[in-house]
């Protein structure tokens, strides 16, 4: 006798398999991915180089949570090098012609570090085989600035993170700390704890560059000329005001492959090689998450 549901079903006939044809998914709408979508119709903004990006509007009428995230993500895939454009708040009209930001000045500075910290893996991915322990055994930028890796408690490890470590440590906090729900709760805004904290972040990812830009001059230029990933955070920074300017040691890059000596060597006599250290353990004392 048999059992009917353990029938497997027919298969379909080879005439009706020839004769259908999958139908390509249409472009994301929001720029998310959809199965078995090649990439030339994954994202509108892909399908003609030279068309601008759709207006910020168009993704909040998609009523998604991460409407700012895809607009982030969708500038930076239409040109990563025009850095003013992709760090510049998009703008509306009133009904008096008067412009005003569409995005909280605090969610668009989370977006963005969001975007920096995952467009910077490709930068771990190349150091890692051209900065290991044993070269870099400790985080330093210029010659007179060394760092203690935060994601340790007092003391330190002994012998302390080297160089990779420290880099990798910080991509892992920065990510960690950027989807946290207790910091942050809400993508409609950012309080003023959630700020000191983005700074905090932005500090750190800044450190990564510079050590790249002291010990691995050729890797850095080659890699910056592929991302601007500096330049944008630069724009960043200018615009926002997260790292002091004291703590910035990369010169301004006109053009790539510029020379490190000059007015950032006078800039680095003048550093109190303690400060970076006093700066941490001042994090780690103020009540704040002890994330890289």
């Amino acid at each position: 006798m048999s059992i009917p549901f353990l029938r497997l079903p027919a298969a379909p006939s080879s005439s009706s398999s020839r004769s259908s044809t999958p139908t390509p998914p249409e472009p994301a709408a929001v720029g998310r991915l959809r199965k078995g979508a090649q990439l030339s119709s994954a994202y509108i903004e892909l399908s003609d180089p030279f068309a601008p990006v759709r207006p910020f509007q168009e993704f909040e009428e998609t009523d998604s949570p991460s409407a700012v995230q895809d607009y982030v993500a969708a500038l930076v895939r239409r040109d990563p090098h025009d850095v003013e454009e992709v760090i510049q708040i998009p703008l509306g009209r009133d009904d008096d012609g008067e412009e005003y930001p569409l995005v909280d000045e605090g969610v668009w500075v989370y977006e963005q570090l969001r975007r920096l910290t995952i467009d910077q893996h490709p930068w771990i991915a190349s150091l890692l085989p051209l900065c290991p322990p044993l070269s870099c055994p400790t985080m330093t930028t210029s010659p007179l600035w060394a760092f203690v890796c935060a994601a340790h408690a007092d003391p330190q490890p002994d012998p302390p993170c080297s160089a990779i470590d420290y880099i990798i440590h910080t991509s892992e906090g920065a990510q960690a700390l950027l989807t946290s729900a207790r910091y942050f709760p809400s993508r409609l805004g950012v309080d003023e704890r959630g700020r000191r904290l983005l700074n905090a972040v932005a500090r750190r990812l800044y450190r990564s560059f510079a050590h790249a830009y002291y010990h691995h001059h050729d890797l850095f230029v080659a890699l910056e000329s592929e991302t601007s990933l500096v330049r944008r955070f630069g724009a960043l920074n200018r615009r926002f005001a997260l790292v002091e300017e004291e703590m910035l040691v990369i010169p301004e890059l006109e053009e790539l492959g510029l020379d490190k000596e000059g007015e950032d060597g006078e800039r680095e006599e003048d550093d109190d090689s303690g400060g970076i250290r006093a700066v941490e353990r001042t994090e780690r004392n103020s009540g704040e998450p002890t994330t890289p």
